[in-house]
């Protein structure tokens, strides 16, 4: 049977453990101190957290504050909800970018396997569409569309919309938010693009 959060799996113990935890160096951010942290027993809004809820962040200082992922699980520790924030300072950025482009793209093929056809053309488009400063890859980038999909307009803008996609297990979303919501925990921050996946 396939995981319902594909390479992630199926439980919380199954998502530490993935691939995707191990290079992106994510850790509960009860652990860390110093920038970054939410303050004990809440989300990055600075609301206290719901039941079944963590937030991971990255490791290395530099980073906490550009991205942080809050799962949310059932009381038998069961995967329903997954959310990725990338501060849109980490997008926006040039030299920065291929890093925010990475753990978005990481994320997208990770959530269900075999990656679904839908799903490629919008990974083709963070990984190689309007790619600035310099990006070491191997062999050349494919020819892309003349007109990006709509999911990449909502990552490369910061544009007030979301876009919805069905998967087999999966409610997939993409949208840029603002303010708290953000959880960038800086009020300078230009808002973050969330990339959520929700238990059908």
């Amino acid at each position: 049977m396939t995981a319902p959060f594909g390479l992630f799996g199926t439980t919380q113990a199954d998502l530490t453990a993935s691939g995707f935890f191990r290079w992106f160096n994510l850790v509960d951010e009860d652990q860390l101190g110093g920038a970054g942290k939410a303050a004990p027993g809440k989300v990055p809004t600075g609301e206290a957290k719901k039941p079944g809820e963590t937030i991971y962040r990255p490791s290395g200082a530099a980073f906490r504050r550009l991205v942080f992922f809050k799962c949310r699980t059932d009381p038998g520790r069961a995967l329903q909800s997954l959310d990725l924030h990338v501060a849109r300072a980490f997008i926006d950025d040039p030299r920065q970018s291929p890093f925010a482009r990475d753990i978005a793209k990481s994320f997208l093929e990770s959530i269900e396997q075999p990656v679904p056809a839908l799903l490629e053309p919008l990974i083709a488009d963070i990984s190689y569409r309007d790619l600035g400063g310099v990006v070491m890859m191997r062999g050349s980038a494919p020819d892309l569309p003349a007109m990006p999909t709509a999911g990449y307009v909502i990552f490369a803008t910061p544009v007030r919309q979301a876009w919805s996609r069905k998967l087999t297990n999966l409610e997939l979303t993409i949208q840029n938010v603002f303010g708290p919501d953000a959880g960038m925990d800086s009020k300078s921050d230009p808002g973050a693009l969330s990339l959520r996946a929700d238990l059908a």
